[in-house]
């Protein structure tokens, strides 16, 4: 494998950019020896190349990167067993930020893929990060920001990002932590045939069960069965995902994520026979009565017909 350095072509930057995301998302960083420090190499075993001790060879925008990310893991504890949310994502201008947090402190995280600077305005408040004194100071390289009506702009360079710390600590988990959530499943039991969907509704509730409205991050997974397409908002503040049944009996559960956070509620889906009509349409036995006159009628036919026949 090639190391990071020289598929980026030699440029320093997009091993930066992707240091920021390492040190900052969800799961535990890798370094491999020497990407600390610029190190280039082809395959194996040109990859494992001697480390350069001469320091005057190593990339020293590189090291300082490395470990500025890494005291800011260290010291903030957020980034490395806190939550997750999506704030902001722009295709085509490949931008991405998200917040990371837990009870102490609000983290959001920024990185431009492009190569040139842009500015880009994220919205913070899904993470908690209101008006008023609010400020966020880029841990990464300097510099401090106001919010405005929930949102936070500031000035990307090309392949790099920033590391934004709210000034406000203590008790501060975004208000929808504890929100309560409605699911709907739209079909709770389908034939298990390969082609038939059902539809799983999630609408996001602020503390009073009102909708907390557009702009929130859904995310769902299934056990059984598949999920098609994406979760798409079907309505100001509802969110669903079509499932679509396997082509064998079983039970599908579902686990769905708001803004980052788990829910406890997980709807189950189940995919019967398809043979089975399902509940509510089953066969209703006919009286046993009746039943001997349909045997009767039967044995009547058997031996009438070869007698018509002669």
């Amino acid at each position: 494998t090639y190391r990071f350095l020289t598929l980026a072509g030699g440029d320093w930057r997009k091993v930066r950019e992707a240091a920021i995301l390492q040190m900052t998302y969800v799961g535990p960083p890798m370094i491999y020896y020497g990407d600390e420090v610029g190190m280039e190499g082809t395959l194996d075993p040109d990859n494992r190349r001697t480390f350069p001790w001469n320091q005057t060879r190593w990339n020293r925008n590189l090291h300082d990167t490395y470990t500025k990310l890494g005291e800011i893991r260290r010291n903030y504890a957020a980034l490395r067993t806190g939550s997750i949310t999506t704030l902001y994502r722009h295709n085509a201008k490949k931008l991405y930020a998200y917040a990371r947090f837990d009870d102490t402190h609000r983290i959001v995280v920024a990185v431009n893929n492009s190569d040139r600077s842009q500015i880009v305005s994220i919205p913070v408040w899904p993470a908690g990060i209101g008006n008023g004194s609010r400020r966020l100071t880029d841990l990464l390289h300097g510099g401090t920001y106001a919010v405005t009506d929930g949102t936070v702009t500031l000035t990307l360079g090309a392949y790099d990002g920033a590391v934004l710390l709210d000034n406000v600590t203590g008790s501060v988990l975004p208000p929808w932590i504890d929100t309560g959530v409605e699911v709907v499943v739209s079909d709770p039991s389908i034939p298990a045939n390969g082609r038939a969907t059902t539809q799983i509704e999630v609408t996001p509730l602020d503390p009073a069960g009102n909708p907390l409205g557009s702009g929130q991050d859904v995310y769902m997974e299934a056990t059984y069965g598949r999920l098609l397409d994406s979760v798409t908002e079907t309505a100001p503040g509802t969110y669903a995902q079509r499932l679509r049944a396997p082509e064998a009996g079983g039970k599908g559960i579902v686990t769905i994520w708001v803004n980052g956070v788990k829910l406890d509620e997980e709807p189950v889906v189940t995919f019967r026979d398809p043979l089975d009509p399902g509940p509510g349409c089953g066969v209703v036995p006919a009286p046993f009565p009746l039943s001997l006159l349909g045997i009767g009628v039967i044995l009547f036919l058997w031996w009438i017909v070869p007698i018509l026949r002669r």
